[in-house]
């Protein structure tokens, strides 16, 4: 598909990464493909998204103290303990928030996102 192709170029998908539809990045992968484009969404979006909600599925989401927004109709800069600059996610603070798992390394690939801005 065009969205898989999209990912594995921006090297934030791996061949065999969606072996497994409930690891992490199967479950945000099928998220990703079936969530209505918001307007003016474009690539770099939804590889944002995507890495985002591998963040989510990877740190135990549902499960999180505020999640308000995650995944929801709203674009990924209204979710709760994202910020963005221009549309692009500068800062994740999910602190104090419940998280479980690890983060997982498609977080490194937010290039707007320095390890200073990762805040737990």
């Amino acid at each position: 598909t065009k969205i898989m192709n999209l990912l594995l170029s921006a090297n934030v998908l791996s061949e065999g990464a969606l072996d497994n539809e409930d690891s992490p990045q199967g479950q945000a992968f099928l998220w990703v493909t079936t969530t209505p484009l918001q307007p003016g969404e474009d690539d770099a979006q939804i590889i944002q998204q995507y890495i985002l909600a591998v963040f989510y599925y990877a740190t135990g989401g549902d499960g999180w103290t505020n999640g308000n927004g995650w995944l929801g109709s709203e674009t990924e800069c209204d979710w709760d303990h994202v910020d963005c600059n221009s549309g692009v996610v500068t800062q994740l603070s999910p602190h104090d928030n419940n998280l479980v798992g690890s983060i997982p390394s498609e977080v490194g690939s937010l290039d707007s996102l320095g390890k200073d801005e990762l805040l737990f």
